[in-house]
């Protein structure tokens, strides 16, 4: 059985890679960076389905252009704004994206920022009980330190 070609525009996971590959004939970039207009249509030619980034712009120039073989296309952001959506639906092309997916870790960000902001006005930066404390915080979430 010949396995659906899932174009993809950057690296998941270890579980999502796992199903990706159990599922899907992965159609991957030979370097992951912000990739242009060519790129992504070089990307779409055998693809059955595309799953871009936030910062992949598929506008109105990709859709004229792009494989027909593409039925869907989602991006794992917010919102669709990446995706030029009424040309997509003239194309016929189903789309998606994963609102508030990334909730969680916006308000842990944010809540980190206000504490951080909050522990340098009481106590200033050298602290090194607060830079503990923010070590470990930041380990918690797999950020890097000293913001």
């Amino acid at each position: 059985m010949n396995k659906p070609k899932l174009t993809l525009t950057t690296r998941f996971q270890l579980a999502v890679e796992e199903r990706i590959a159990k599922e899907y004939q992965a159609l991957r970039p030979a370097v992951y960076s912000t990739l242009g207009l060519e790129d992504l249509l070089a990307l779409a030619m055998e693809a059955d389905a595309m799953l871009v980034t936030p910062f992949d712009r598929l506008d109105a120039a990709f859709f004229r252009k792009f494989s027909a073989s593409v039925k869907v296309i989602a991006t794992y952001s917010a919102g669709v704004d990446p995706l030029d959506i009424p040309a997509a639906q003239a194309r016929s092309i189903v789309t998606g994206s994963t609102p508030g997916a990334n909730a969680s870790a916006t308000a842990e960000i944010a809540m980190l920022l206000m504490w951080r902001g909050h522990a340098s006005c009481l106590w200033g930066t050298g602290n090194s009980a607060i830079r503990q404390l923010e070590e470990q915080f930041c380990s918690d979430l797999g950020l890097a330190s000293g913001l």
